[in-house]
């Protein structure tokens, strides 16, 4: 087994111990799971999964497929990098075929590379086959921090397959002051809508906002005061293309 996880994603994976239970189907349970880059060892394993048990069907285990398209982690820990850092490496997720998940208490580390990483603690996903086994669909929530600073709640319901995927939601008390800032400076709690479209090809993002602003204070250059409504509410078309974001108000209401 931690061969075959080996080769599909291309990285260094141990196991502590394994075990089988045979039924209408093959359980799998494996125990202390980490999957390593052996070209950096001592950087911390990109996934660490206390406890992951997969189901099998026999007819597929007789076909010789021997990785299961069904999984349930405990408490997995996935760490993520920017593309480009030097000491980053990279999980080779996109190897993997269409999977079936149930997470519980996961966390997700991003490094962007530069500042601090963000997390996404108290991750649960429910996640199925869809389409012939081409795509996945289902829904996550999670609390979504930087650093030590909470940023907010997210919770989703997504489809992806191999052009890119689709996902909307919402967020609650989403901290403007912990996202990346420009020139403009903005402080508030936000909570609201969202709906958002992924291009695998060009790595575009486009979507929609709908958000209602709590406690606004946005302090622009050329103002000697902060703009400051008693209520707001940013509702806007996005556009992403991996270097410039654009945003398209309908409207801005102050």
């Amino acid at each position: 087994m931690a061969g075959a996880l080996s080769r599909v994603l291309g990285k260094h994976v141990e196991i502590g111990s394994m075990s089988l239970r045979p039924g209408t189907s093959l359980e799998i349970e494996l125990v202390q799971v980490r999957v390593t880059d052996a070209a950096l060892p001592d950087q911390p394993p990109l996934l660490e999964v206390e406890r992951a048990l997969g189901r099998q069907t026999w007819p597929r285990l007789l076909a010789g497929q021997f990785l299961p398209l069904y999984w349930v982690l405990d408490r997995p820990v996935l760490r993520l990098h920017a593309k480009g850092k030097a000491a980053g490496p990279e999980l080779g997720l996109d190897r993997l075929p269409p999977i079936g998940l149930s997470v519980s208490d996961g966390e997700v580390a991003y490094d962007p590379g530069a500042g601090e990483p963000w997390l996404v603690r108290g991750l649960r996903v429910e996640a199925r086959r869809a389409g012939f086994g081409r795509r996945i669909e289902g829904e996550a929530n999670a609390r979504v921090s930087r650093g030590a600073s909470a940023l907010g709640e997210l919770s989703l319901r997504f489809s992806a397959g191999a052009g890119g995927g689709e996902a909307d939601g919402s967020v609650v008390g989403l901290d403007l002051s912990l996202a990346p800032q420009s020139a403009l400076r903005a402080r508030g709690l936000a909570s609201g809508s969202f709906e958002l479209a992924y291009e695998r090809e060009s790595g575009a993002v486009k979507g929609k906002l709908d958000l209602e602003l709590a406690k606004l204070d946005l302090r622009v250059p050329a103002l000697d005061r902060p703009i400051a409504p008693a209520r707001a509410r940013l509702a806007t078309d996005v556009a992403w293309d991996g270097s410039v974001l654009a945003l398209e108000l309908r409207p801005l209401e102050l």
